[in-house]
């Protein structure tokens, strides 16, 4: 069963996570946890600075404002329940820091996944402000699906395919078991990607990639291999996505921080940057919660 955290933040780009956690939620008889986060401002209390009426009026503007907010959860899971009686929704106000709202209540839901859609930032902005995204990926100890967010409350999610980049580790094959449980939810097959250099042994490549799909063959589901050649792996891996129609990039993925990914960049944050794909992403907590013992059996 998963319960599905999904923030949202009174915009139709945050609600385009919702068929997608749905759709999870439904097929996996699990419940979706609709939340958002109510980031209070501060409101003066001295009478020599603001007057009593100004102070007074200031709290009642930030409760009117906290009211909304619990109103829009509610209207949201009313709209969800009326169209799909299921699964089981809850709603949650919480009270910011955004990020570490998101992630405590995570922890105390016992969700197995996040489900957001986001609108990325680019440049120096990504370098030194980065985004509720790239931070709650970061420090997340479970699974964060990321869709694109120019995609609307109203499109019925289809994946024929879920697309798994592998670069020979352990650590990247952690990846594995959540793909395979993301393809069964949606009948997709598998598609297991190793992004080479010119100078590369392909054949080694090859070989690698057949036997990781040897290993998933127990779990029925089709699935193919493919070697790219590129320089930049995140480019090619996102040429690759859009060549083989693939619905979802699964991927574990080590975040830089600060100067060098600006630098160096990422290849999980640049596939949700630049790329057309939702992307399931591991990040550092997730791998170190699952444990070595549950990264080597996911066959």
């Amino acid at each position: 069963m998963h319960d599905i955290v999904v923030p949202l933040d009174g915009t139709p780009l945050s609600e385009a996570a919702l068929p997608w956690a749905h759709t999870i939620a439904d097929r996996t008889g699990g419940r979706l946890h609709l939340v958002h986060v109510h980031i209070p401002f501060q409101v003066p209390t001295c009478r020599e600075v603001t007057g009593e009426r100004v102070g007074q009026t200031l709290r009642e503007i930030a409760d009117a404002t906290s009211e909304r907010e619990s109103d829009y959860l509610r209207e949201t899971r009313g709209r969800i329940q009326i169209s799909h009686p299921t699964p089981e929704v809850s709603t949650a106000l919480l009270q910011g820091p955004m990020r570490a709202a998101l992630l405590e209540h995570a922890g105390e839901a016992g969700a197995t996944l996040i489900v957001m859609a986001t609108r990325p930032l680019r440049g120096l902005d990504r370098a030194w402000s980065g985004s509720v995204t790239d931070e709650l990926v970061r420090r997340c100890p479970i699974p964060v699906l990321i869709v694109r967010g120019h995609e609307g409350p109203h499109i019925e999610p289809r994946v024929n395919r879920v697309m798994v980049p592998l670069d020979g580790s352990i650590t990247a094959e952690s990846a594995v078991a959540h793909a395979i449980a993301l393809a069964r939810v949606f009948d997709a097959d598998l598609l297991f990607v190793r992004v080479l250099g010119t100078d590369r042994d392909e054949q080694s490549a090859e070989q690698y990639l057949d036997g990781i799909k040897a290993r998933v063959r127990p779990s029925g589901l089709a699935a193919e291999t493919r070697v790219a050649a590129g320089r930049d792996v995140a480019d090619t891996l996102i040429q690759v996505a859009t060549e083989s129609r693939a619905g979802v990039v699964a991927l574990a993925s080590h975040y830089r921080r600060g100067l060098s990914r600006l630098v160096f960049g990422n290849v999980a944050e640049t596939l949700v940057r630049d790329g057309s794909r939702p992307v399931l992403v591991l990040a550092d907590r997730a791998l170190r919660a699952a444990g070595a013992s549950q990264i080597v059996a996911w066959s």
